[in-house]
């Protein structure tokens, strides 16, 4: 599909996030309430919400908040979702709770580095940056990349 261009790969891709629907479907139809279905489907509706605007924002939460499991990752998509929101006292609270679950998560320490950025709080943001890049040879090289990149982009602002 990446060489397909626009046109053409949109109704492919289109095409492939129905069979995906389709199959979270049946699943729902056996156990609507199956944690890791929800966080699957909190996750896509997240993504949806955030990128092409089908599914609402409040959606998202509401599969996360509701039968999404495991927790530390159910609280992740939160505090995505507010971020994507410009929620900062919520996104914050959400990546907290899942940093409690999960303190040493470096892709959860990246996320409060991004939402303090966002937020304004660049001198914080810092030291999450810091030390989600301590733990990086447990991420794969792009979000390495990323973090680094992001780390740079705010230090001589701070």
């Amino acid at each position: 599909m990446p060489d397909q261009g626009l046109w053409l790969g949109a109704p492919a891709a289109l095409l492939r996030v129905q069979r995906v629907l389709d199959h979270v479907g049946q699943a729902e139809a056996i156990n609507p309430r199956d944690p890791e279905l929800n966080l699957v489907r909190g996750f896509m509706e997240w993504g949806i919400a955030s990128n092409v605007g089908f599914v609402s924002m409040d959606r998202a939460i509401q599969t996360l908040q509701t039968y999404a499991a495991p927790n530390y990752l159910s609280y992740r998509g939160l505090a995505l979702a507010y971020r994507d929101r410009k929620q900062w006292p919520q996104a914050l609270n959400a990546v907290d709770q899942a940093l409690a679950l999960a303190p040493n998560n470096p892709e959860l320490l990246y996320l409060k580095a991004q939402i303090l950025a966002a937020s304004g709080n660049r001198s914080q943001a810092k030291q999450y940056f810091q030390q989600a890049i301590a733990k990086q040879n447990q991420l794969p090289r792009g979000i390495r990349e990323e973090i680094q990149q992001f780390s740079r982009r705010i230090a001589p602002q701070g």
